[in-house]
């Protein structure tokens, strides 16, 4: 059975306090925007996925930003979480490591990329999702070909590729489209990759993927894509280790802008 995690405090103490009901699972979901983790979250994502547990990520922005989960007003355990987002965080001085940073800082250095695959890269981005390498198993019967669109389906939040030596060297590119976001360009990724522990890892790299599921929010119209690949990567992932019968083929040297 999947362990489903949501952004919010309550859902994610799952992570923080039963580390070990992550071990007891086939796969974990991560379905939205996932951006806050505290100080023992990211290991357990590690852990179990050393042991062959898969993770799906169907949006972006995950495990991006560090926080730490204190008593509440009644003092129950983990209610309140404590995120400054900066330098302002009294910890910086006394404890750089238990500071609220992005997880990608210094001193900390455990980018989300080393979880994901990919990385957060912009937010108010909205464009079009370029497919590429739709032969994957991901694909499997969507009617998907190589070029196809999924129209608007990118934001409002994204991610990219890692630089090279946080890529995973597994890492298989599923969709490559290009973002003008805050008037910068940039380069929307969905990806896939397998370890050597049978795990398969899985990230959209959009917030509003789940968009395209029912055609609910404004602007974005269901695909029929986006629900077949989602029940692809669900009905692998709950069947077990999924690099191990479905293992990534490396194709970043494909995508890396110069």
């Amino acid at each position: 059975m999947p362990l489903l995690i949501r952004d919010d405090a309550s859902a994610g103490a799952q992570l923080h306090r039963e580390p070990s009901l992550a071990l007891s699972r086939r796969a974990i979901v991560s379905p939205g925007h996932d951006e806050y983790y505290s100080d023992t979250m990211p290991q357990t994502l590690v852990d179990a996925r050393a042991a062959g547990v898969n993770l799906a990520f169907f949006g972006a922005n995950a495990i991006y930003r560090r926080v730490r989960l204190e008593p509440g007003a009644t003092e129950a355990a983990d209610r309140r979480m404590v995120n400054y987002r900066g330098l302002h965080d009294p910890a910086v001085a006394t404890d750089p490591l238990q500071a609220t940073l992005t997880w990608r800082d210094d001193p900390i250095d455990a980018p989300e990329a080393d979880i994901t695959g990919i990385e957060y890269a912009c937010a108010n981005a909205r464009a079009d999702m370029l497919l590429t390498n739709t032969g994957s198993w991901v694909y499997a019967g969507t009617g998907a070909v190589e070029g196809d669109v999924i129209p608007d389906i990118v934001g409002i939040e994204m991610d990219a590729l890692p630089p090279r030596s946080r890529t995973a060297p597994t890492l298989e590119v599923l969709a490559a489209s290009p973002v003008r976001c805050n008037d910068d360009t940039d380069q929307h990724v969905m990806a896939y990759h397998s370890l050597p522990s049978g795990s398969g890892v899985f990230a959209t790299g959009t917030i509003d993927w789940g968009c395209g599921l029912d055609g609910t929010c404004d602007d974005i119209a269901a695909s029929d894509v986006v629900r077949g690949v989602t029940v692809n990567v669900l009905r692998v992932f709950a069947a077990g280790p999924a690099g191990a019968t479905n293992p990534s083929v490396a194709n970043v040297v494909f995508y890396r802008s110069p």
